[in-house]
């Protein structure tokens, strides 16, 4: 297929328009019989039997969406022909890298631009299909409108056709989640996983940095959120779903873009959860939900000014299971605030108690360990003798064979403090813990006894 030849007695080729795909070459051609305008002819370079079968399947994929307007169209193709190919509109405006000039200096650009990219990935979710490279590239321009391409290795929900060495993965190093590593992670593709994509997508486009490695520090703090939030390590902790992290995005620009007053609106989220917890002793975890994520979004001023009105029995409601994945999060915003901003002596109390109640109820050992850390280093920091006994009474409370033993004893070597030391390792319950204490008391000797 070279630029001057005619294939089906229909299309000649023009120009090599691009060979940087993992299995295509994509050539600038037009329609002999009817004017179509430019059109793209991409055909399959390699002769690897899995190869091929993945270059049918992108176009037995793109059939699936004729007439879908986010959707790149197959017009016409031959995959008998040797070697196969289809035919694409080509796109003059290029793809969303052309856009970067413009989306990196206009917000009200990358909410449009943001938003869209999630409602054509939605279109491929809808019918039960990962696209599983996605990319800025890979969006491709029509004036305003963008159309998501190349599901060379898209899988479908269903599919019993997948790679077929386990171990195999591919994709776009960057962009790729980190289970797609894994032995197998690429052939169980989840909407978390193309979540994941999306988030880093949005980073490298407002940024225009290799999105590898994520520096918030470059996103507005609203965006900060989304695209940590996306980005993830763990699948369960990324928003489950494009119609939430649609919201989040919503969310994000609202305040980005003036629509909304942050603190008003946190104010009134919060107001909605406290007015149901005080007069029907109820909670609606939408509510709850949307009023964690909306405080992820704000700078810390806002937060701090959300924070002083949470209530203790909020903290209690916040460790209950529904919000395991959302809990370590908000602990890690509470932190950043409690800790950065000035406050009352008396201060370091309340968040003592508040970190007492997630300790307590929560099942999560990582987020009882982090509400334990924070108790103990603001009642170091505050010299406060009641958030010190508070932080003891945790400890005290820590059965033998508890999971969050071993993570409390890594705090308390990594804080000795004078309070800690004066704990009597023979009144606790928890082996792990009593080695801890040991261990700061300087008396290396006698571990193993106390254990």
């Amino acid at each position: 297929m070279k630029p001057g030849i005619v294939i089906k007695n229909q299309y000649r080729i023009d120009s090599i328009h691009s060979e940087d795909g993992g299995m295509g070459v994509v050539l600038l051609a037009h329609d002999l019989i009817s004017d179509k305008g430019p059109l793209a002819v991409k055909y399959c370079r390699e002769a690897d039997d899995e190869v091929l079968h993945r270059f049918r399947r992108e176009a037995r994929l793109m059939q699936t969406f004729a007439g879908n307007n986010k959707v790149v169209q197959l017009l016409d193709a031959d995959l008998n022909h040797e070697p196969p190919f289809i035919v694409m509109p080509f796109f003059q405006d290029g793809d969303l890298d052309t856009l970067r000039p413009q989306i990196q200096s206009d917000a009200s650009i990358q909410e449009i631009i943001f938003l869209s990219m999630v409602d054509c990935v939605n279109e491929l979710h809808r019918q039960g299909i990962f696209h599983r490279d996605i990319k800025p590239q890979n969006f491709l321009r029509a004036g305003n409108s963008i159309v998501v391409s190349d599901f060379g290795l898209g899988m479908e929900l269903k599919s019993h056709t997948q790679f077929t060495r386990s171990s195999q993965w591919w994709g776009t190093p960057g962009y790729m989640p980190p289970e797609f590593l894994d032995d197998g992670g690429f052939k169980n593709a989840t909407a978390e996983s193309d979540i994941f994509m999306l988030g880093k997508s949005f980073y490298a486009l407002v940024t225009g940095r290799d999105p590898q490695f994520i520096n918030e520090s470059l996103l507005l703090r609203p965006l900060a959120f989304v695209v940590d939030k996306c980005c993830k390590i763990e699948p369960r902790k990324r928003f489950s779903s494009l119609a939430q992290l649609r919201q989040a995005l919503v969310a994000a620009y609202n305040i980005i873009l003036g629509r909304v007053d942050p603190l008003g609106k946190g104010d009134f989220l919060l107001e909605q959860v406290l007015d149901e917890l005080k007069r029907e002793n109820k909670y609606s975890s939408d509510k709850v939900s949307e009023c964690l994520d909306f405080f992820g979004s704000l700078d810390v001023a806002a937060r701090w000014a959300l924070i002083q009105r949470i209530p203790k029995p909020l903290f209690a409601v916040l460790a209950e299971p529904t919000f395991q994945e959302k809990l370590i999060s908000f602990l890690g915003l509470y932190e950043e605030v409690v800790l950065s901003k000035p406050n009352g002596f008396e201060y370091a109390e309340t968040v003592a108690n508040n970190m007492d109640q997630v300790f307590r109820r929560s099942q999560d050992p990582e987020a009882r360990a982090k509400a334990f850390e924070i108790a103990v280093k603001m009642a170091v920091r505050m010299n406060r003798f009641a958030a010190m006994d508070t932080c003891v009474s945790m400890i005290n409370s820590v059965v033998l064979g508890d999971p969050v033993g071993a993570a409390v004893a890594s705090i308390i070597a990594l804080n000795p403090e004078g309070f800690l030391k004066a704990i009597e390792p023979v009144t606790l319950k928890n082996a792990e813990i009593r080695a801890g204490i040991q261990s700061i008391k300087g008396n290396p000797e006698n571990l193993e006894a106390s254990v």
